[in-house]
């Protein structure tokens, strides 16, 4: 059983790391085993493997998300496989098992990248999800009954104008529900993509449970662009969870 961290959002969107000792710091300094690229990573998060079980601490100034949950400066809490950890506004991290491996072990540092890929790599993964996102934006415009209904789907430009709209209501509104949904459409509609439709299933679950919270407790919800974009985010949630349920029923995923 191997313990890996990857990360799912962010400037090391791609990256995955092995822990191979019984402790780990993520973080953008010199002491840092995982290194970060990310600007608003400030301090430190501590891991710790204690019997198999990994526990993280938050060293940082700042709080950050614990399977959605706030964990706030000099707090510590267990890390199950599955659960994201979301330490700034951009970086979304997952902690997975993978029982096809033997725990790591060895000499060498604490954590070991597993797959670290380069500028050009990443760029060249980026430009080929949004091709596949411009191909199904396309089949949708000229055929929506392959897909569903024209008017609740969202082709590549839109569906990142919707996400670039919920970073301006979270920094506006200090709301990081707002942060949080971004990330669960952003990450389902990714996993879609490579075919990972029952995982895809459960961000958008999550995305609508953020949505129903905002609609009831944001500041904001009454004015004409809140409103505006939770209703394209509610459209697009509806448009994917219908489409994937048919698939789970006729037995495609999950």
């Amino acid at each position: 059983m191997a313990i890996k961290i990857q990360v799912l959002h962010g400037p090391d969107e791609g990256q995955e790391f092995t822990l191979v000792g019984p402790e780990a710091r993520i973080g953008r300094g010199p002491l840092a085993h995982i290194k970060l690229a990310d600007p608003e990573m400030a301090g430190h998060l501590k891991l710790q493997n204690r019997k198999g079980v990994l526990h993280v601490s938050n060293e940082m100034p700042m709080a950050g998300l614990l399977n959605r949950k706030p964990l706030p400066p000099h707090t510590e809490k267990p890390w199950f496989a599955g659960e994201h950890l979301q330490p700034t506004r951009d970086t979304l991290l997952v902690l997975v098992i993978d029982d096809s491996l033997p725990p790591a072990g060895g000499r060498g540092p604490v954590v070991v990248t597993q797959r670290e890929p380069t500028f050009g790599r990443a760029k060249a993964i980026q430009i080929a999800v949004i091709s596949v996102l411009c191909l199904w934006a396309g089949i949708t415009f000229l055929n929506p009954a392959l897909i569903g209904a024209r008017k609740s789907g969202l082709g590549p430009e839109q569906l990142d104008r919707l996400c670039k709209e919920l970073e301006e209501l979270a920094r506006e509104d200090h709301e990081p529900v707002f942060l949080r949904l971004r990330n669960s459409l952003t990450s389902g509609r990714a996993l879609e993509l490579q075919g990972r439709g029952s995982e895809a299933y459960r961000h958008y679950i999550w995305a609508r449970e953020d949505l129903a919270t905002l609609q009831q407790r944001s500041r904001r919800v009454d004015s004409e662009t809140t409103a505006g974009t939770l209703q394209t985010a509610g459209d697009f949630l509806n448009h994917r969870l219908i489409e994937l349920g048919r698939e789970r029923d006729q037995k495609r995923i999950f």
